[in-house]
């Protein structure tokens, strides 16, 4: 008997097409959500759509951008003060300069 040999074993972890930190996101999204609308009429079907957009939204992007374009994008936000904007400006001289 043979045993299987598994691949993509460094492939991350998805679940409904959600990363770990995506789906945490939505999940954090329905928390907020549900006790912000908990007194509204219809509150709790309103907080699954708005959560059902969020993850539609937050897939959409997973399969438009490169893999971990979330954390990328935390670590770009968390960059200090001027620098974002002098990293922004050399990327557009860099393609201007390619064209």
């Amino acid at each position: 008997m043979r045993l299987p040999i598994y691949r993509h074993l460094n492939h991350r972890i998805e679940v409904f097409g959600l990363s770990l930190l995506e789906l945490g996101l939505v999940c954090l999204l329905f928390l907020l959500a549900s006790s912000l609308l908990h007194q509204v009429r219809f509150g709790s079907a309103i907080t699954l759509a708005i959560c059902f957009a969020a993850g539609a939204l937050l897939r959409f992007f997973h399969r438009r951008f490169e893999a971990h374009y979330l954390e990328k994008f935390v670590r770009f936000v968390g960059l200090p003060d001027g620098l974002h904007r002098r990293l922004i400006r050399s990327m557009k001289s860099s393609k201007a300069r390619a064209s």
